[in-house]
């Protein structure tokens, strides 16, 4: 049988371990540099809206012509329209945080949110409740409503169905009347001529300035009021 050495670790040699290369180590290190200052701001950005379901509402009323791919600018995010929306419907958390686009106040109801915002991008061009933000909003909305939110919750004196009145909105109207609004809810706007009138009240006032816009509305209301 072999005798074994004995281990003597004084004898071990000790390599001195590899070390990258001055010029690589300089290379990895501008490319980290580069990436924090090209993706830093927009990722700022992207975190203060992404943050609450209010930011990801605006994320996703945002039409294309709305991002911008220099990351300097205030318009480049990290994450699009979609994936935005996606985020809202298939996540809690960003329920549990909510902020105003202004400090100090109240954030709206989403479901005014999103009311408001449907129709704002045909105003650039597009065709009014046509454009792929509408559908989103719309999309969204529905679900605020399958989630519980209220379809009658007042907002600065106009319930959800007083808001998608004034806009114009019939596809909004027809859903929220489907959804058993409440018609005879008045709109609180005091010094108005519109302070204390229920939907119907509300929808002749509009047709009498503007029957080309609002007539189809009163149409659904009547319709409504007939069942």
């Amino acid at each position: 049988m072999l005798a074994r050495w004995p281990y003597n670790p004084a004898l071990q040699v000790n390599r001195p371990a590899k070390r990258m290369p001055v010029s690589k180590r300089l290379s990895v290190s501008l490319v980290f540099a580069t990436a924090l200052i090209v993706l830093g701001p927009p990722a700022y950005r992207t975190i203060q809206l992404a943050s609450s379901a209010d930011g990801l509402l605006l994320l996703s009323w945002f039409s294309d012509e709305d991002f911008s791919l220099n990351p300097w600018s205030k318009d480049c995010y990290l994450i699009r329209q979609d994936t935005a929306a996606s985020i809202l419907i298939n996540f809690e958390w960003p329920y549990s945080r909510r902020h105003s686009a202004f400090r100090g106040v109240e954030p709206a109801p989403l479901i005014h949110q999103a009311i408001s915002s449907r129709g704002l991008s045909g105003l650039s061009g597009g065709v009014p409740y046509e454009t792929e933000a509408d559908h989103r909003l719309m999309s969204l909305l529905k679900h605020f409503v399958e989630k519980g939110h209220s379809i009658d919750q007042p907002w600065d004196g106009y319930t959800p169905i007083h808001s998608a009145i004034l806009a114009g909105d019939t596809e909004v109207v027809e859903y929220l009347v489907e959804q058993g609004a409440d018609l005879q809810a008045v709109i609180r706007n005091p010094g108005k001529a519109n302070d204390g009138m229920n939907s119907f009240e509300f929808s002749k006032l509009l047709v009498a300035k503007r029957p080309q816009d609002f007539q189809a509305i009163t149409a659904i209301l009547a319709s409504a009021n007939s069942n």
